[in-house]
């Protein structure tokens, strides 16, 4: 299974600065979305290892780039998720700043794994961070989370709508169901992730 490759994962580093990132090439793939689309949880289920990306209940807990390391040679990085409604707005500013320059400027960027809740699918940020990707010539994969959620018709609309809806959007990017709990979409993410990560 793919996910073997994780079980040596640990936390490396959080940046509050664009300047603290190092620069040493190993290969990176940054997993983002807005505050409360699953982000934390779905790197918990990749690792194997149920709190090293904290869940809350209250959307905006993550405020820093923190980046969790694979066999000392690639770095999964978990951006903060955009959205958020209960903080300062000058932090919220900071915060939006940080991921738009480490998205634009990050040379070991490989690709990046968008999530979006099923029952909200694309917005605002959304578009931003994907015609900046695009332009970059960054891989997508857009997971459609808590798919389990919505029943098994639902899903298949919800999934058929996007496509025809968003097609201008991501016909060059991959959108699959995704689900924590009942592993839908699973192993799909894990061969994207074994593709850019050259396992």
């Amino acid at each position: 299974m793919v996910i073997d490759y994780y079980q040596s994962t640990f936390f490396y580093q959080s940046i509050t600065n664009i300047k603290q990132l190092k620069t040493d090439n190993n290969d990176e793939i940054a997993f983002i979305g807005y505050s409360n689309s699953g982000k934390s949880s779905i790197i918990n289920t990749i690792i194997n290892k149920k709190k090293i990306a904290r869940t809350s209940k209250s959307p905006g807990n993550t405020r820093t780039i923190n980046f969790f390391k694979i066999q000392n040679t690639k770095y999964l990085v978990d951006l903060p998720g955009y959205g958020y409604a209960n903080i300062a707005k000058n932090l919220k500013i900071k915060i939006d700043e940080l991921i738009l320059k480490y998205l634009h400027n990050r040379k070991s960027l490989k690709a990046v794994i968008l999530i979006v809740d099923i029952r909200r699918c694309l917005r605002c940020q959304d578009y931003k961070i994907i015609n900046l990707l695009t332009k970059r010539n960054i891989p997508i994969l857009i997971l459609l989370s808590k798919s389990d959620k919505l029943s098994k018709s639902m899903q298949k609309q919800t999934l058929n709508y996007f496509k025809k809806n968003e097609t201008s959007i991501i016909k060059k990017n991959n959108v699959i169901l995704f689900s924590c709990t009942l592993k839908i979409g699973m192993n799909y993410l894990q061969l994207f992730l074994k593709k850019y990560y050259k396992f």
